[in-house]
Order: C-alpha cells, then sequence, then structure tokens
C-alpha cells in the first residue's frame, strides 16, 4: 500500500485534518462521559459485574459501546491520511495490529457480551482518544513554532534582507531566549 502514492508530492490536509481531529475529539469525550454516567447510574461494580445486571443504565452503556465500535472504522482515515500526506514513518507494525485486532474484537463483544466489564476498555481508550485527537487538532491548527535563530538564518539566507548582529555574537549555550530575539537586525 506505501507503494501507491509514488513519487508524488505529499498531500496537504491541513483544514480536514483539523475538522477530523475535532470530530473526534468531540466523540471520544462523547463516550466517555456517556460511558461514565451510564456506570455511575448503573451503580457498576469495578471488581465483578454480571452482565444485564445494570438496568437501564446497560442500554446506555451498549448504545454508546456501538458508538465507540464504529469509531473504530472512523479511526482507519488516519491510516489513509498518513499515506497520502507520506508519512509511513507513522505506520508501524505495532500501529495495523493494533487497528486491525481492536476492529475485530470489539466486533465480537458487540455481538456477544456488549455489557458487564466490557465498558473499560472503550472508557479508557475514549478518554486517551480526546487527550491525543485534541493534541493532533491543535497541532495542525496553531502555526509552527517561533525559533528566533532559525527565523534568523533562514531570513538571512533568503532574501538578504537581514544580517547576523555580530556584537551579540555568543555560543549558542550561553545565548538566552531575550538575546535571540534581537540577533538579527534589519540590513542597512
Amino acid at each position: 500500500l506505501m507503494v501507491w502514492p509514488g513519487n508524488r508530492q505529499p498531500v496537504s490536509f491541513r483544514g480536514i485534518l483539523v475538522v477530523y481531529n475535532i470530530s473526534l475529539t468531540l466523540l471520544s469525550l462523547y463516550m466517555f462521559y456517556e460511558l461514565v454516567t451510564g456506570l455511575w447510574e448503573g451503580g457498576h461494580n469495578f471488581f465483578c459485574q454480571d452482565t444485564h445486571s445494570g438496568g437501564d443504565a446497560d442500554m446506555k452503556i451498549i448504545r454508546v459501546l456501538w458508538w465507540y465500535y464504529f469509531s473504530k472504522l472512523i479511526e482507519f482515515m488516519d491510516t489513509f491520511f498518513f499515506i497520502l500526506r507520506k508519512n509511513s514513518h507513522q505506520i508501524t507494525v505495532l500501529y495495523v495490529y493494533h487497528h486491525a485486532s481492536l476492529l475485530n474484537i470489539w466486533w465480537f463483544i458487540m455481538n456477544w457480551v456488549p455489557c458487564g466489564h466490557s465498558y473499560f476498555g472503550a472508557t479508557f481508550n475514549s478518554f486517551i482518544h480526546v487527550l491525543m485527537y485534541s493534541y493532533y487538532g491543535l497541532s495542525k491548527r496553531l502555526p509552527e513554532p517561533f525559533i528566533p535563530g532559525e527565523q534568523c538564518e533562514a531570513a538571512k539566507t533568503k532574501n538578504g534582507l537581514r544580517r547576523p548582529n555580530p556584537h551579540l555574537r555568543a555560543p549558542d549555550a550561553a545565548i538566552s531566549d531575550l538575546q535571540r530575539s534581537v540577533m538579527c537586525e534589519p540590513a542597512s
């Protein structure tokens, strides 16, 4: 599958990825909230919970677990974004195994045992995905971090409009952030 993109340039999905990551953050937050409130309402025992012993709360948990199962299908889109953006280093054996096995495991759970302690993995994973997809969404939305030395050097070499201030030269270890911010002065 990694051969398919060939010699083409990576595709930028910045806007789509922001919407995608925010949507998965909100879906994961919804699932986490509903699972936690369902557990609370049903009085679940964290050590030994019978199947279908929580009444209406079990039905709430089962409905959310179907959304969780569906979210595993949506998360396969991560792989396609990696491929189209030519980020093949992010597709590891563990990544492929994790996504392929989760879909099969949750199909089994949802068809035969969609209650009892089946909530635990989904609750934990939903919480982690809130953190993960919100980080991914913010990293696609925010500008690149400002690194003064790099901007100065890039500007100097790119268009010659700026040159380093020779009076502020110091070893890199001794340069403070304030000094870095004033190391470039407009060329005269």
